[in-house]
């Protein structure tokens, strides 16, 4: 999580190709520019913009993919933008998890393409969002949109577990759940999952 100015915070989740030396020092770099470019009070399109042109420049940065997300409670809005990566998960109120509908998917960074679009979500009850990467979605042997369907299936399943067991920290089991879920993915690729709850302010 990375704090804006005001009240806002960022959220991010990366994935560089290759398992290498090159590619580890690749996403350390970019990381470092998120949090650096994260403390300009920018757009979260034009941050990619700027993220994708960094990455140009960068050894082994190119055509890894990032899902960016901003959310500011007061303005009750949480800002999307993708470059390349699998379209984030939402849990709504009425408790079921589905894929959000990008305005567009935008190209991986390092083209130089400097295309990126945001999508702007109003959220005016709470609700969870949940950014992954492609190694719990991907698989040779499976169609990637199926995937992301079962991986929401699979949250809706853990969360009804997880209250129905009355765990004290449903964001750790509901994480702990999803990453033990077997799936289609290869096992070999990285995993990750970041899970946030987006509480709007009142007022």
């Amino acid at each position: 999580m990375l704090k804006r100015p005001g009240d806002r915070v960022s959220l991010v989740v990366g994935d560089a190709m290759g398992h290498g030396p090159e590619s580890a020092v690749a996403m350390i770099q970019l990381r470092t520019a998120v949090r650096t470019l994260a403390t300009l009070d920018i757009p979260p399109a034009e941050l990619i913009r700027r993220l994708d042109a960094l990455a140009c420049d960068t050894p082994g940065a190119s055509f890894a993919t990032c899902m960016y997300a901003e959310w500011d409670p007061g303005r009750r809005t949480c800002t999307l933008v993708g470059a390349g990566h699998p379209p984030p998960l939402l849990r709504g109120p009425d408790g079921r998890t589905a894929p959000v509908a990008l305005t567009g998917p935008g190209l991986p960074l390092g083209l130089g393409t400097g295309s990126y679009e945001a999508t702007v979500l109003t959220l005016d009850e709470p609700a969870l969002l949940v950014l992954y990467s492609d190694g719990l979605v991907e698989s040779r042997d499976a169609d990637i949109d199926q995937e992301i369907v079962r991986l929401a299936r699979a949250l809706d399943s853990s969360a009804a577990e997880s209250a129905a067991a009355g765990e004290q920290d449903p964001l750790q089991s509901l994480c702990r759940r999803l990453l033990s879920t077997p799936s289609a993915a290869a096992a070999a690729d990285d995993r990750t999952l970041l899970l946030a709850e987006l509480t709007p302010q009142n007022g």
